[in-house]
């Protein structure tokens, strides 16, 4: 079966990336992902490569992986804050990135920006959320997205929680940033 990178545009026979170790870990990583972001991320991952190069599968794999760890943590942490991050605000991210991506300085050397960006989406979702009203006229398909990022909420809710059990447990072991 031939398949198309969404990254490099690329066509190669399935069965000859998955014979690569490292193409094998990159498929995993977005496997893993839920399924509104894996496409997302592969594209983000192309944001990574440098002009008339291609971004080896070893690459990739570093930067899903990556990406993988932070969303499924639940939580972004900077400047020595923590704030909660679903899946609706990684997505959301990740989508201002891949569509501005004129606007970048490619190509990108880091999670930096990214970072900084869902911070800033989820700190701003964290100070309007119990004071947003719900619009009485939305739409079936608002109203899907809606219900499927309640459910992804719920998932990293359970994960932050964990996480901020495993920070306090390290804060008490005298354990300090």
């Amino acid at each position: 079966m031939q398949v198309t990178c969404p990254v490099c545009f690329a066509r190669f026979a399935l069965e000859a990336a998955l014979n690569d170790a490292d193409a094998r870990r990159a498929c995993q990583a977005v496997a893993a992902l839920p399924p509104q972001l894996g496409e997302l991320a592969l594209q983000y991952a192309g944001l990574f490569r440098h002009e008339g190069r291609a971004l080896s599968w070893r690459r990739v794999a570093m930067i899903v992986e990556e990406l993988s760890k932070a969303i499924q943590s639940g939580v972004i942490r900077r400047a020595r804050q923590q704030v909660p991050a679903p899946g609706a605000v990684w997505r959301q991210a990740l989508e201002q990135m891949v569509t501005r991506r004129d606007l970048l300085d490619l190509p990108l050397t880091g999670h930096g920006y990214l970072y900084q960006t869902v911070f800033s989406l989820a700190t701003k979702r964290a100070e309007s959320a119990p004071t947003q009203p719900r619009p009485e006229t939305e739409s079936e398909e608002a109203r899907g997205h809606e219900a499927a990022d309640a459910r992804l909420e719920a998932l990293y809710r359970r994960s932050v929680e964990k996480a901020n059990a495993r920070l306090s447990r390290q804060g008490e072991g005298g354990n300090r940033d």
